[in-house]
């Protein structure tokens, strides 16, 4: 054995002791595991591609994706040129040989999991011995595409959402959308309402002018799950309060959304879904971007995002992102402020182990309004005094005030042993603390169309929450069928202080506020500690036979909460939950692209509270069947899904039928909903993209012992549809010009529980202009300006009710314009 290999094994075998150690904190049953690193030799084995005609550099990453292999070439030997494409089963070499036809370029393997395309003949282009010259190569963007992280476009090839693997979509028996980098640069949301404006089955902004991200999937909310937002595969915490969590948009990487319960991986969900967003972490390759923002209602912005790597082997690598904006709304008197940064550090000790450190710090003065709120009358219906306009504040600006702060640290390691086993732990920390004090307006006074009656609020919170999965992973045959096994172990301890006090105050002439009045703080009427501990263990295997995908799994959780009450004498009420939660599904890939599939799922989620008899309730429960057809067209870089569904929750809790037992629930409601979803994205040719989306939701109280029994509850509309299409204009005079535009329709909604009145559908246009500025001068060079209109016509709509006396307008029109340069 020679020096360098005895070198090598030392440092790989402290590689395995380092990634056992790490795991076995919380997951001892890894120890079992040891592992020696296998060379990986280029496989000439036949697969599927489907690249389309396009750009040479474009078909590149396609094929670096798809291939699995990075692929490293000049830029400047690639520009301008045009690639026939690649379809159908072939070897990486039989498509790298279509891809470069015509096009005077030839490609070698120039070690494992790499290709190095070069002119024919070498030339100048290529060291005497074969190498390529030692100048820049394009490494980072041919990358192949991760199911968590970044996406070359707007179609996203795979998603670990919905298996906590790198699965392809097209593989998935299961509804999801992908939200990508470049979707969110072109629409430019500033909040994740806003971004998922464009998505099937979610309805995200009936709420109006909001300081947090409301989202209801499939037609339920993300309260019927104590949350649904998840961060890189963590539950982010929801307090009882108003300690809510809300991210920067300019962090995230990417935005997941699966339709549908997702229990058997995530524990406590809500049976409509759950949104999972990925942050910014660092890539292999230098690169900075520094963006300047300003618009409507004296909008500024000023956010940074550089990284790449810190040694020449690219050991390590780092990534420093950071946002600052400051904003003055539609609304009188409610202004928005936030700062916001995210570091992270990845070290590669070797090509089978990634430990990535990451954090961030977030502090928010959204100016003392939670959402703002308007009577029916006067918004939705005519009131004898006129209308009243979107800037209208039912609070008052001396006593509104809210302020939150929240930060973070986690990382995630990974380790692949061998060709079959790989092992993960991520665990974070996360801590939100907020100040709320509100005067809000419930409705006019009787007998009054003018005279609005308000209360006060005033909430103290603060939450932390420690998140933990530990997953184990497996890739093998039995016979013909393919393995892909999953094991997890995982663990959520979250600790929620909440103070609460609720008050009067004084009235408010709609049509001639008097602002600045002396309005006393309430008094806490609640004043209570809530402790969850929730362990989960479950397991998944996805079977692949030919065209088949078949996918299993199966979870147990078990929660505790207890609850610890400080207005009286400190007691302490505990509450125990254990359930069983599974899905099953299964889908046929055709060769034309075709892929029909059928899934079951099930969900569950612990109600506080007992019945008249004391008896505590039971968690409730959702099941899903949904049975569609996902459709990817060979030879395009587009995505179809066609999805129907049926949602049952159950356990829900209604009024007891016993009129001696006042004020007192019992079990036995039930909320269905059934619908049909279709979801297209797509780039059809070089510089066009394109998103089309429609959802038809039906949901109904399918069993209550009070009025709400057949009825159909809030935020619910029938029907939503939207579509989205971009051009980016290539080699003529409008070179460097990108035009885009969107249309948003949101159907009508019931305006109360009772179904007494609606707040009529609206439909919203959305525009984009974006001009490469070194066409207009060279010393410009990568800088752009772009400028983005929401609600373009500047349209007057609700976005829903709760009842007669509070309705929210939606947003107005909004005009950004951003300055960007990258490096």
């Amino acid at each position: 054995m020679n020096a360098g290999t005895a070198a090598r094994r030392t440092r790989k075998n402290k590689t395995t002791k380092i990634a056992l150690v790490l795991l076995s904190a919380t997951c001892a049953s890894s120890a079992m595991m040891a592992g020696v690193q296998i060379a990986c030799a280029q496989s000439s084995a036949s697969r599927r591609f489907d690249i389309p005609a396009g750009s040479l550099s474009r078909a590149l990453a396609a094929f670096g994706r798809q291939a699995g292999l990075q692929v490293a070439y000049r830029p400047a030997i690639a520009a301008g040129l045009r690639s026939p494409g690649a379809s159908g089963e072939l070897s990486p070499g039989a498509a790298l040989g279509r891809l470069l036809s015509g096009t005077g370029l030839s490609y070698r393997f120039s070690g494992a999991g790499a290709v190095t395309i070069e002119r024919l003949g070498g030339g100048d282009e290529a060291a005497a011995d074969g190498a390529t010259a030692l100048e820049p190569i394009d490494v980072g963007a041919a990358a192949p595409e991760s199911a968590r992280g970044p996406v070359d476009g707007y179609v996203a090839r795979g998603s670990a959402t919905a298996t906590k693997t790198d699965t392809p979509i097209i593989e998935t028996p299961q509804s999801i959308s992908v939200i990508t980098r470049e979707q969110i640069e072109d629409q430019q949301p500033q909040s994740m309402s806003q971004a998922l404006r464009y998505t099937s089955g979610v309805v995200s902004e009936a709420l109006g002018i909001q300081n947090h991200d409301a989202i209801y999937i499939r037609g339920f909310s993300d309260a019927d799950g104590g949350g649904i937002q998840y961060l890189d595969g963590l539950k982010l915490p929801y307090g009882v309060g108003f300690a809510n969590v809300r991210l920067d948009p300019y962090l995230l990487e990417r935005i997941d959304v699966l339709k549908g319960p997702a229990s058997v991986l995530y524990g406590q969900s809500s049976p409509g879904g759950i949104v999972n967003m990925t942050s910014k972490t660092p890539i292999d390759r230098s690169f900075g971007e520094i963006q300047l923002q300003g618009g409507s209602y004296k909008g500024l912005l000023g956010a940074f995002d550089i990284g790449g790597r810190l040694d020449h082997d690219g050991q390590f690598i780092y990534r420093l992102t950071g946002a600052m904006r400051d904003s003055d709304s539609q609304v009188d008197f409610v202004h928005n402020r936030r700062a916001a940064i995210a570091p992270s550090f990845t070290w590669r000790p070797d090509a089978d182990t990634k430990l990535t450190v990451y954090g961030s710090y977030q502090s928010d003065d959204p100016g003392g309004r939670f959402y703002n709120i308007v009577p029916a009358s006067g918004s939705l219906f005519l009131n004898q005094n006129g209308k009243l306009p979107r800037s209208f504040f039912d609070g008052d600006p001396t006593f509104n005030t809210f302020d939150r702060t929240q930060y973070y640290i986690g990382y995630a390691f990974e380790h692949r042993f061998d060709d079959v086993w790989t092992v993960r732990q991520n665990m974070r920390f996360f801590e939100i603390a907020g100040t709320y004090k509100d005067v809000f307006g419930i409705g006019y006074a009787a007998g009054s169309d003018r005279i609005i009656n308000r209360y006060t609020r005033y909430n103290l919170e603060s939450l932390g929450a420690l998140t933990n999965d530990n997953q184990i992973e497996a890739t093998f045959t039995t016979g013909v069928i393919a393995h892909h096994a999953l094991l997890g172990l995982d663990y959520q301890h979250v600790a929620d202080t909440n103070r609460v006090g609720v008050g009067s105050a004084p009235s408010l002439d709609a049509y001639a506020p008097v602002y600045y009045q002396s309005i006393p703080v309430p008094t806490f009427y609640q004043d209570q500690t809530q402790i969850l501990n929730q362990t989960g263990l479950y397991v998944q295997d996805q079977m692949s036979w030919a065209g088949l995908h078949v996918m299993a799994g199966l979870r147990r959780d078990w929660a505790d909460l207890d609850t610890t009450n400080h207005l009286s004498d400190n007691k302490v009420t505990h509450k125990w939950d254990r359930a069983l939660t599974w899905r099953a599904g299964a889908l046929y890939e055709f060769l034309n692209g075709v892929s029909p599939y059928f899934s079951y799922s099930t969900s569950f989620f612990p109600t506080t509270g007992v019945d008249f008899g004391g008896k505590p309730f039971d968690p409730t429960t959702g099941e899903q069947y949904e049975a569609g057809v996902k459709y990817k067209p060979p030879g395009y870089n587009a995505y179809v899904t066609v999805s129907a569904f049926d949602i049952e929750k159950n356990n829900v809790l209604t009024p007891d039928p016993d009129p001696t037992h006042l004020f007192a629930n019992v079990q036995t409601g039930q909320i269905r909903s059934r619908g049909i979803e279709v979801t297209g994205v797509m780039s059809l040719t070089e510089g066009l993209n394109a998103i089309v989306s429609y959802t038809h939701n039906n949901v109904e109280v399918t069993k209550a012992t009070d009025k709400t029994l057949g009825k159909t509850p809030l935020y619910a509309p029938r029907d939503a549809a939207s579509g989205w299409l971009d051009y980016t204009f290539g080699a003529d005079a409008l070179s460097g010009l990108t035009l885009g535009g969107g249309v948003r329709y949101v159907g009508w909604t019931y305006g109360d529980t009772s179904n007494t009145f609606k707040a009529p559908g609206y439909a919203v246009a959305d525009a984009m202009v974006r001009y490469r500025l070194d066409r207009l001068h060279p010393d410009l060079k990568n800088m752009e300006l772009q400028v983005n209109a929401s609600n373009l016509f500047d349209r007057t709509y609700v976005g829903g009710c709760s009842s007669i006396g509070v309705c929210y307008y939606g947003m107005g029109r909004t005009v950004l314009a951003t300055l960007k340069y990258r490096w």
